[in-house]
């Protein structure tokens, strides 16, 4: 049941992700109840920086491990595995909860929200670079996203020379 193009997975963990990141940072500008100062850039930066690096290295996994499928057609699902999505559910729980039982003033709400959300949103690019590496077949044998971005950047050094 609801089974698609197995490659096609990269594009819906694409879309979840970016409609998530969205989410958190509509959550985090609905939050800020006051205009947003320096400090609070710095800190929504921040919190911008450990979590890409964090969501760019899960995007790694989710993507080895979808590229690694065999069957043409897999569970529209399986773009997460079940550890993943039950991170994910104590992430949404931690969130409402931390946001409901107004623990957290709103002005750290709002740069927390903001920077998670960004890092999120960023992150889309793996998996959307990953698909195009797979439809233009720029990538190496073992569909490595590096050699992706190798080789993307050696085509723009080699326009700069023309």
């Amino acid at each position: 049941m609801f089974e698609i193009p197995t490659k096609m997975l990269l594009l819906v963990a694409a879309l979840v992700w970016l409609i998530a990141g969205a989410a958190v940072i509509g959550v985090g500008l609905n939050a800020a109840v006051e205009p947003w100062t320096g400090n609070m850039v710095l800190s929504a930066l921040a919190i911008f920086l450990p979590f890409l690096i964090l969501f760019l290295f899960i995007s790694r996994k989710h993507i080895k491990r979808i590229l690694s499928y065999t069957e043409p057609f897999t569970s529209l699902f399986k773009f997460f595995d079940m550890r993943s999505y039950i991170i994910l559910i104590i992430m949404v729980a931690l969130g409402v909860s931390t946001r409901a039982t107004g623990l957290v003033p709103p002005s750290i709400v709002a740069f927390f929200c903001c920077g998670l959300g960004f890092a999120l949103i960023v992150s889309v690019m793996y998996y959307l670079a990953s698909y195009v590496a797979i439809c233009d077949e720029l990538a190496t044998d073992d569909r490595d996203i590096t050699s992706f971005f190798r080789n993307m950047a050696s085509s723009f050094s080699q326009d700069k020379k023309d």
